[in-house]
This record gives C-alpha cells, sequence and structure tokens, in this order.
C-alpha cells in the first residue's frame, strides 16, 4: 500500500467515527421527536397493506379506507397499550414484595450447605458441621427476629441491595409508558404518512422498497409472534397457580421484542413466586421454568426463524451491539426499535460503494475486511 493510499484510509477512518459521533449525539439530542416518528414509521408498515386491502379487494374509496385503518390502529395500540401499563402497574405495586420474595430466596440459597461448602473452600471460614445451625440476629430497636444471618459471612445485600428491584421496576414502567405516552403523537405521524402514502399494486422497488418489505415482514411475525407468546406464557402460570401470572405474561409480549435477552429476562421473572409459594412441589417448580423457556425457544428459535428466514441477515454479534448501542441513546424505546433500524442501515450501507464492506460485516462476512 502506498503512502498516499494509508493516508486516505486513516482520513476515512476518522472521518466516518466523527460521524458516528455526530449522528449519534444528533439522534440523542432529537429523540423527544424521532422516537414517535419512527414508531410511526414502522406502525404505518404494518397498516399499508391493510389500506391497500379494502381499496382493492372490497372496493372502499381511499379516504373511508384510511379511516377505517386508522380507527383499527387506534383501538389496538390503546388496547394492548392499557393491558400492558395496567400489567406493568401492577408489578411495579408489587415490587417491594417480590424483592422480599427474592431476597428469601437467595438467602436459602447462601445458608444452604452446598453453597456454604463453595464459600468456605474459596475463604476463610470453615463449613457448618453437621448439627450446627445458622445464627439468627434479633433486631438491635424492637427486638424483633430478623433474616438468619449466613455462618460463612456472606452477605445478601451483595447480591440484591436494598430497593434494586423497586428501582427496575420503575426503570422498566417509566420505559413502558413513556413508549405509550407518545401514543398520541405516534397515530398523528401515522396518520400524516398514510395519507401521504400512494396505493401501489406492484412491490415498491428500490432501497425503499427492501427496507419496506424486510422491515414490514420483520414487524407483522414479531407482533404475531409476540402476542402468541404472552399468551402462553399467561396460560401455563395461571394454570400452575403462580401469582401475577397475567403480569408476567405481559412481560413475555414485551420482551420477546428484545432478541436473546428479552425471553430469558421474562422465563427467570416468575421463578421467585414460584419457589417462594407454600408447599409448592419441585415439579410445579420444573415446569414453571421448563414450560416457558420450551415456548420460548419454540416460538423464537424455530418457528420465527423458519417464518422470517434471511429477512434482516443480522450477525447474533451485531443484534446484541446495537441493542446496546440504541438502549444507551433511546432507553426501552431503543432496544424495541434497535432490530428493525439496524436492518435498514444495513439495507442502506449494502447499496453504497464506500460502506458496502460494512453491511458485509454486519451480516458476519468476515472476508470483508480485505475489502476495506
Amino acid at each position: 500500500m502506498t503512502k498516499g493510499a494509508y493516508e486516505s484510509r486513516i482520513q476515512t477512518v476518522c472521518l466516518a467515527t466523527l460521524t458516528i459521533v455526530v449522528v449519534a449525539v444528533a439522534i440523542y439530542l432529537l429523540r423527544i421527536v424521532l422516537v414517535p416518528f419512527i414508531l410511526a414509521a414502522f406502525l404505518a408498515l404494518v397498516l399499508l397493506p391493510i389500506v391497500k386491502f379494502l381499496m382493492q379487494n372490497l372496493r372502499i374509496r381511499r379516504p373511508i379506507a384510511l379511516v377505517l385503518t386508522l380507527f383499527l390502529g387506534f383501538l389496538s395500540v390503546i388496547g394492548v397499550g392499557a393491558f400492558v401499563a395496567v400489567s406493568v402497574g401492577q408489578f411495579a405495586n408489587s415490587a417491594g414484595e417480590y424483592e422480599e420474595q427474592l431476597t428469601k430466596l437467595i438467602h436459602k440459597a447462601e445458608i444452604s450447605r452446598p453453597v456454604q461448602a463453595i464459600v468456605s473452600l474459596v475463604g476463610t471460614k470453615a463449613p457448618l458441621k453437621p448439627n450446627e445451625d445458622a445464627s439468627v440476629e434479633k433486631a438491635n430497636d424492637g427486638g424483633e427476629e430478623a433474616m438468619p444471618k449466613s455462618p460463612n459471612g456472606f452477605q445478601t445485600s451483595l447480591l440484591l441491595p436494598e430497593g434494586a428491584i423497586n428501582g427496575i421496576a420503575r426503570r422498566l414502567s417509566s420505559g413502558v409508558l413513556s413508549v405509550l405516552s407518545n401514543g398520541f403523537l405516534v397515530l398523528l405521524f401515522t396518520a400524516f404518512l398514510l395519507m401521504g402514502s400512494t396505493t401501489r399494486t406492484t412491490p415498491r422497488k428500490g432501497v425503499v422498497g427492501e427496507i419496506e418489505a424486510r422491515v414490514q415482514k420483520y414487524i407483522v411475525i414479531k407482533i404475531l409472534s409476540s402476542m402468541l407468546t404472552g399468551f402462553l406464557v399467561y396460560l401455563v402460570l395461571q394454570f400452575l397457580g403462580v401469582r401475577f401470572a397475567i403480569s408476567f405474561g405481559a412481560f413475555a409480549f414485551i420482551l420477546n421484542f428484545v432478541p436473546n435477552i428479552g425471553s430469558i429476562v421474562a422465563t427467570l421473572l416468575p421463578l421467585p413466586f414460584v419457589l417462594l409459594t407454600p408447599d409448592v412441589s419441585m415439579i410445579t417448580v420444573a415446569l414453571a421454568l421448563l414450560l416457558p423457556l420450551t415456548i420460548q425457544f419454540c416460538i423464537g428459535s424455530v418457528l420465527e426463524p423458519k417464518i422470517m428466514g434471511d429477512t434482516l441477515g443480522l450477525h447474533p454479534v451485531v443484534v446484541l451491539m446495537s441493542l446496546i448501542f440504541w438502549g444507551m441513546l433511546w432507553g426501552f424505546s431503543g432496544m424495541l426499535l434497535a432490530i428493525p433500524m439496524t436492518a435498514s442501515a444495513k439495507i442502506i450501507f449494502g447499496r453504497i460503494d464506500v460502506t458496502r464492506p460494512m453491511a458485509a460485516l454486519m451480516e458476519g462476512r468476515l472476508e470483508a475486511f480485505d475489502e476495506m
């Protein structure tokens, strides 16, 4: 490589880095407008086929078809939003009880003999003798019985600081409510986008057509699979008698939009209530863990890829990095929008000569480094 080509490549990398930083700052500062607009754009992609169906198959005039579609979209958004808001609010109100249950569960684990043996092996204190019980501290002020202290000196607060679950519940509630609070602005943007769209009998071509087709297919399949996942998880937990089954079903619906991480979190959320239910059997505990996990796996890893095929073409590492990037910029809304926006960016990068190697890297083709 000549000196001029080497310097040119350095300049290109520096300019690309500066551009990414400037764009990231801009989309962070404009998030109040950009988040509802992008949500509206994706919602319009879902509603546009309904407008076409009403016009082409039922011979309904365009203005009436738009009004009917917007009314249907309005009812759907309000209905799902109200259900999710009530479920998340119910969980947030019981966050203190959930934290207490989780603390008890962690403490039960820490005073168990296998855990004591492991901690004693790596720590300074010896394991308990067979006839030795865990000491119980008395509260200093009222003499009430406090949480039994672990004999190996390990503190539960190191694993679960006080108020951690309340903080998570508040952040999750504020994240969901921030998405729902933009509902009016989203519907307003959606109405203008649908009115400004053209009803075509043939698929749109070019970059816009490819983005529209791929993102539309992804969103529709993701919505249907998330609804199915949430409903099945609710049925399973309700059958097993788990408290707040409808809330955990709503969490499964919401978190299914966050690939990989969301399904794991949704599966583990009900466990503290299941494990600390009086007289619970090990079969119930196993079913409460394995059945939702099986549902998540079958729908997320078998059914969705089979239906979607290679719709997005993103490497799993790119999916994870996009979730982190957009989550840092836009919070929970960014995590919901991360995958379709990253897929759209990949399509655009693939159509430009300079950024085509970047699109190949996003697909996981490392040989693209040779083209850079």
